[in-house]
């Protein structure tokens, strides 16, 4: 970090059905070996169910910055199958709006699923973002766009397959990451990683 500007830590929460609180809990500064101690801000977010089962996803950013944010704003955006059908609240398209214009799409995937909501994208699925015009059959996969709306940089793992605004990519097998970078009006992709 070149700046001597205190660094400041925020988390934006994303989670539906979901309950915030605030606390302080209770830390040991020094660890084993000492008995120095601290009392921390504490955000607990919670999920309520009047019957069971409950299972939670719990959706949010934590963002790192000195000066000012460069997160302007998030939102949680719908994900449906190749049928159209919509998928579960455990399956998560995450929109992070950037200064200047740009953007982040962080499309993550449900593999446990484990109360076997239908429809399932752990079987080899397709999950369809239609405001981005995205389609991706696999487990994870963050695409950045620039100010003009041009899809310039996407990171998948766990993919098969890739459609970006009606371009398809075979991404393989589903094993691994990918980098997808497009330069000068070309599609390079590069596994990341051994």
């Amino acid at each position: 970090r070149s700046s001597q500007a205190p660094l400041h830590l925020r988390y934006t929460d994303a989670t539906l059905g979901a309950q915030a609180l605030s606390a302080e809990s209770w830390v040991s500064v020094g660890g084993f070996t000492g008995y120095d101690e601290a009392w921390i801000p504490t955000l607990i977010v919670r999920r309520q169910a009047a019957s069971a089962p409950l299972a939670s996803t719990f959706v949010g950013v934590f963002e790192p910055y000195c000066e000012r944010p460069r997160v302007r704003g998030l939102r949680r955006l719908s994900l449906r199958d190749e049928r159209g059908r919509p998928y579960a609240d455990a399956n998560v398209a995450l929109e992070i709006a950037l200064e200047g214009g740009e953007s982040d799409l962080l499309i993550s995937a449900d593999v446990e699923n484990p109360l076997h909501v239908l429809p399932t994208a752990s079987e080899g699925g397709v999950l369809a973002q239609d405001e981005w015009n995205v389609q991706m059959s696999g487990d994870l996969c963050w695409l950045h766009r620039d100010a003009q709306g041009r899809i310039r940089r996407a990171i998948c793992c766990g993919a098969r397959s890739l459609s970006i605004q009606g371009m398809a990519l075979k991404l393989g097998d589903g094993a691994g990451c990918q980098e997808i970078t497009w330069e000068q009006g070309r599609v390079v992709v590069a596994p990341i990683g051994g």
